[in-house]
């Protein structure tokens, strides 16, 4: 049977879960556990199609930092083509931080740095990927342009195209200097 040829395109995120076991206050400090995942959304999806023996390019951007380091390890570890990944200067890896209650909910704020959003830009340069895929997967939160610059060259080259999900619901974004405090913490 051939190889499958995949590529995925998405906003890569590293996502940082912290487990509470109190409620947060506004006036005290509280102690947590904390875990690295860096096999979520479109990663997640690069990662176990390789795991499952696809050739797989992946298209997406990271910053410059010890998050895009550690996704990277883990991407050619696993076998996946970063070929078209592109690393963006002076910018910091997307990140989500959930907090997990030890009651069950849950809240996420994410720290979103416009330079890594994946362009149609990044996509066209992929062109030839498209040539020798069968598949694409696609990160459904892109921005309209790249979502669509995807969809065309898919169907152009005649590639089945699989969704990853709905686009997430409005969440807190930290922008400027409370995100700088908040990565340069982590």
């Amino acid at each position: 049977m051939p190889q499958a040829n995949v590529i995925c395109v998405g906003n890569i995120t590293i996502h940082l879960v912290s487990r509470l076991n109190q409620a947060l206050s506004t006036s005290e400090k509280v102690s947590a556990t904390y875990e690295i995942d860096a096999h979520a959304g479109i990663l997640g999806a690069a990662m176990t199609a390789a795991s499952d023996g696809a050739h797989v390019h992946l298209i997406g951007r990271v910053g410059r930092d010890a998050f895009a380091d550690l996704i990277l390890g883990n991407l050619h570890r696993r076998g996946v083509n970063t070929t078209f990944v592109r690393s963006v200067i002076n910018s910091k890896t997307p990140l989500c931080l959930r907090l997990a209650f030890a009651d069950g909910g849950s809240n996420e704020v994410r720290h979103v740095d416009a330079a890594c959003s994946v362009s149609a830009e990044d996509i066209l340069a992929a062109r030839g990927a498209f040539l020798e895929a069968d598949t694409l997967l696609l990160d459904d939160n892109l921005d309209e342009m790249a979502r669509e610059t995807a969809k065309h060259l898919a169907a152009k080259y005649g590639l089945t195209i699989c969704s990853l999900g709905s686009p997430l619901p409005p969440l807190p974004v930290v922008t400027g200097t409370g995100a700088n405090q908040l990565q340069e913490t982590l």
